[in-house]
C-alpha cells in the first residue's frame, strides 16, 4: 500500500506539470536540475571538509546539515502551502488504510522529491571523504538515509501540527510566534557561524561536538565519529537521530488524527452568539473616514492582515523579520538610506503585489454588488500603507540609534516612504496584471517567474530614484532632493492606482478568473 501512495504522490506530480502546460514542465524540470546541482555542490563541500580531519572542517559540515534540517522545519512555517503536490492526508480516511500505512505511504512519497535527492546527495557526500575506511563509508550512506528521513519526517510533522494550530485562532497566534522565533534563530545561527569561523580551532571543537549531539548534527557526526574511531559514540549519535524521527512520526501521528476529526478547530461553538455589542467591522483606526468602498475595502483588508487570513499574517510577521535581517547586514557598512531602502523594498513587495489574493471566491460578491474597483484596489493599498509606514518608521529610528547614524535619520525616513510609493505603483499593477488565490500552492508556483520579474521592476524603479535623487544632491540639499523622490513615488502610485482601477472597472473578468481559481 506505501508503493501505491508513492505511485500516486509521482502521479500528482506528473498531473501538476501537465495541468501548467509547457511552462509547468520547464519548471519542474529546472527544479529537479537545479536540486541535482545544488545536492552535488554541497555534497562536494562535505567530502572536503571532511577530508580536512580538523575541528573547523567538522564544525562547518555539522553547520551545513543543521542548516538544511531548519530549511526543511521553516518551509512549512514560512510557506504553510508548500507542497501542493503531496496527497491531501484527509481525502485518504475515505479509503481503508491503516494510520502506519497512511504514515508510511506519505513518508515514502515525500522521498520522492527534488528537495529530499538534494538533502541526500548533500549528506551522502562523505562517503567519498577521504581517510574512511569501507565500513565507515558504508555506515555514512545508511546515515544519510536517516538524516533525509528524520528531515522529511520532522517537515511532515510540522507541517500537520501547524494546520492543526491554524484552525484555531490561540493556534494561530501561536504559531506566528514560533515562525518568527524560528526566522531569528535562522538569523542568529548564520551570525554565529560567522564568527565563529573566524574563532580558533579549539572552541570551533566545542561548537563541533555541541551541534553533534542535536539530531541534525547527530546524523552528520555518525561518519565523524566512526572515522575517529569512537563507535559507541557514533551509536548514540544514531540513537538520537532514530528517536527524533519516532518522535515526529508521533507527533505527526497525533495531528493528522486531530485534523481529520475536526477535534483541532476553535471553541467559538461553546460561546454564546447572544451578544449584545455589534461587531465593529471598521477599525478603530479608520473611524474617522468619510464612509464608502475605499473605507470597506480597508477595513476588510487590515482584518486580512491582522489575524483573519494565516498567510497575510505570516506574510506581515516573517516578511519583516527577514527584511530586518537583511536591513542589519547593511546598515553596519552602508549609510542609513541605502540600509532602509533596501528593508523596506523586502518588507513591502509582498504585501502590495497581489492584493486581491486573499479575498477566493468572495471577490464575486464584491464585483456582483457594483462597487467601484477602483475604489476597492485604492482601499487595499492604503490599508498595507498604513502598517507600512509606522513599522519603517520604527525600523530606521532603532537602526539609527543602534548603529550611529542619527544624523541621517530624516533621509532615511524620507527614502523608506519613497521606497513604499514605489512598491505601491508596482503593486497597483501586478495585483491587476497577474493576481493569484494565495491558497492555491498550484497557483504561487505557477506565478513564481511573474513575482520576480515584478521584483525586478520594482528593484529598477527603485534604483532610478536613487539615481534621481543622487543627480539632485548636486543642486539641492538632501532632504529636499529626497522629498522631490517622495513625492515623484507618491504622484506614481496615485496614478497607477488610478489606472488600473480604471482597468479593473472595465473588465473585471480576469481578475474574477484568477482569484477564484
Amino acid at each position: 500500500m506505501a508503493l501505491v501512495l508513492f505511485r500516486l504522490r509521482l502521479a500528482l506530480q506528473r498531473g501538476g506539470r501537465d495541468q501548467r502546460g509547457t511552462g509547468g514542465t520547464v519548471w519542474f524540470v529546472a527544479g529537479w536540475v537545479i536540486a541535482v546541482l545544488f545536492g552535488l555542490a554541497g555534497g562536494t563541500l562535505v567530502a572536503i571538509f571532511d577530508s580536512q580531519d580538523t575541528a573547523a572542517g567538522d564544525m562547518i559540515v555539522l553547520l551545513l546539515m543543521t542548516a538544511l534540517f531548519l530549511s526543511w522545519i521553516l518551509t512549512p512555517v514560512l510557506l504553510p502551502g508548500a507542497g501542493g503536490d503531496a496527497i491531501d492526508p484527509v481525502k485518504l480516511e475515505q479509503f481503508p488504510l491503516s494510520r502506519t500505512e497512511q504514515i508510511t505511504g506519505l513518508l515514502i512519497g515525500g522521498l520522492a522529491t527534488p528537495t529530499a535527492v538534494a538533502t541526500f546527495l548533500v549528506a551522502v557526500g562523505a562517503t567519498v571523504a577521504a581517510g574512511y575506511d569501507v565500513l565507515t563509508r558504508i555506515i555514512v550512506l545508511i546515515s544519510a538515509v536517516l538524516f533525509v528521513v528524520l528531515c522529511v519526517s520532522t517537515s511532515y510533522a510540522v507541517r500537520a501540527l501547524f494546520a492543526a494550530a491554524l484552525a484555531s485562532r490561540r493556534g494561530r497566534d501561536v504559531a506566528i510566534i514560533v515562525s518568527g522565533l524560528f526566522a531569528v534563530g535562522v538569523f542568529l545561527l548564520v551570525e554565529a557561524s560567522t564568527n565563529i569561523l573566524r574563532s580558533a580551532d579549539a572552541a570551533a571543537g566545542v561548537i563541533g561536538d555541541v551541534l553533534s549531539w542535536t539530531p541534525p548534527g547527530a546524523a552528520g557526526a555518525i561518519g565523524i565519529q566512526m572515522r575517529d574511531g569512537d563507535a559507541g559514540g557514533a551509536a548514540l549519535r544514531a540513537v538520537i537521530v532514530v528517536g527524533t524521527v519516532a518522535l515526529a512520526i508521533v507527533g505527526w501521528t497525533w495531528a493528522l488524527d486531530r485534523h481529520v476529526r475536526g477535534q483541532a478547530g476553535s471553541s467559538d461553538s461553546h460561546r454564546s452568539m447572544n451578544r449584545r455589542e455589534d461587531l465593529a467591522l471598521v477599525p478603530r483606526l479608520l473611524h474617522g473616514v468619510r464612509s464608502g468602498t475605499a473605507l470597506a475595502a480597508m477595513s476588510q483588508h487590515l482584518r486580512y492582515l491582522f489575524f483573519r487570513s494565516p498567510r497575510a499574517v505570516q506574510l506581515i510577521t516573517i516578511t519583516p523579520l527577514f527584511g530586518i535581517v537583511i536591513g542589519v547586514t547593511q546598515a553596519a557598512s552602508n549609510p542609513l538610506t541605502v540600509s532602509m531602502a533596501i528593508t523596506t523594498l523586502i518588507i513591502a513587495f509582498g504585501g502590495v503585489t497581489n492584493v486581491f489574493g486573499y479575498d477566493g471566491v468572495g471577490i464575486e460578491a464584491t464585483v456582483q454588488s457594483g462597487a467601484r474597483l477602483q475604489q476597492v484596489l485604492a482601499g487595499k493599498i492604503v490599508a498595507v500603507v498604513l502598517f507600512l509606514v509606522p513599522l519603517t518608521t520604527g525600523i530606521t529610528i532603532a537602526f539609527a540609534l543602534v548603529f550611529h547614524h542619527v544624523d541621517e535619520v530624516f533621509v532615511a525616513l524620507i527614502a523608506s516612504y519613497s521606497t513604499i510609493a514605489i512598491v505601491a505603483a508596482v503593486g497597483a499593477w501586478s495585483s491587476v496584471r497577474s493576481p493569484f488565490n494565495v491558497s492555491s500552492a498550484s497557483n504561487r508556483a505557477a506565478q513564481l517567474p511573474r513575482i520576480l520579474a515584478t521584483l525586478g521592476v520594482a528593484l529598477a524603479l527603485l534604483i532610478l530614484g536613487g539615481i534621481a535623487w543622487a543627480a539632485l544632491t548636486v543642486i539641492v540639499p538632501s532632504s529636499i532632493a529626497a522629498l522631490t523622490v517622495l513625492l515623484i513615488g507618491i504622484v506614481m502610485a496615485v496614478l497607477s492606482v488610478r489606472g488600473y482601477g480604471r482597468r479593473l472597472d472595465r473588465s473585471p473578468d480576469a481578475l474574477l478568473e484568477a482569484v477564484t481559481g
